[in-house]
């Protein structure tokens, strides 16, 4: 059922798995040839550990995190750094998705929402070029908050200052979807299966204003 008649002001968007996307990538073979281990032995370290949790709850800080995943992987940690820095791992931007985004901020303010270590501002973020497209940045490890618990939602909002009913939430993970709803922000399932286009349409479903004036620029790669 369309909600059109009723105002969003903003619109939140988690950023793995929505903003950026998984690709086969030569550099994070690259990466794991640099570092001696094989992609299974380097995802683990990075993403299967205790020590990812507590980073994404800010129970330990991103250099704290990155010394438990060099000794996971037994090896130096500037190396490890100097390949990240190099290979930057396996996520590329969906620039489908962040047309959308754009095309967004001609009307309501746009967020990110993300479950990730305290650094990702500055780091990932920053790497990409995209936080100029963004008006609030909110991270689990700088807040010690994660999705799903209702108090991240709360805070995104309460930057944007605007209520749940008039805020969209976008994410992969249905936990974090069902977790936006229970706040009362009308949230979307995100499919990277699907063309972004039925983003697009869903978008507009629940009321949020998606049209770019004729001759919006797309964003691209900076």
């Amino acid at each position: 059922m369309s909600n059109a008649g009723q105002r969003i002001r903003a619109v939140i968007f988690d950023f793995g798995g929505v903003l950026t996307r998984s690709a086969p990538s030569d550099g994070f073979r690259d990466m794991c040839r640099e570092l001696s281990v094989t992609p299974e032995e380097l995802g683990q370290a990075l993403y299967g550990r205790d020590y990812w949790r507590k980073a994404q709850w800010g129970e330990i800080t991103a250099a704290e995190y990155w010394r438990l995943v060099a000794a996971g992987l037994g090896v130096g940690l500037e190396k490890l750094r100097s390949a990240w820095k190099r290979f930057r791992g396996p996520d590329v931007i969906n620039w489908d998705v962040m047309q959308i985004v754009r095309e967004l901020r001609w009307s309501c303010k746009t967020a990110i929402c993300s479950n990730a270590q305290d650094n990702l501002r500055t780091d990932s973020i920053a790497h990409y070029g995209i936080e100029s497209f963004f008006d609030e940045i909110i991270v689990s490890g700088a807040e010690r908050v994660a999705k799903p618990d209702p108090r991240i939602y709360r805070i995104a909002l309460e930057r944007l200052d605007c209520e749940p009913e008039e805020a969209v939430f976008v994410d992969d993970d249905p936990d974090n979807v069902a977790g936006a709803e229970k706040v009362g922000i009308r949230a979307i399932r995100f499919d990277d299966s699907l063309p972004a286009e039925c983003l697009r349409e869903r978008l507009r479903e629940v009321g949020a204003p998606i049209e770019a004036p004729p001759g919006y620029p797309k964003p691209g790669p900076p």
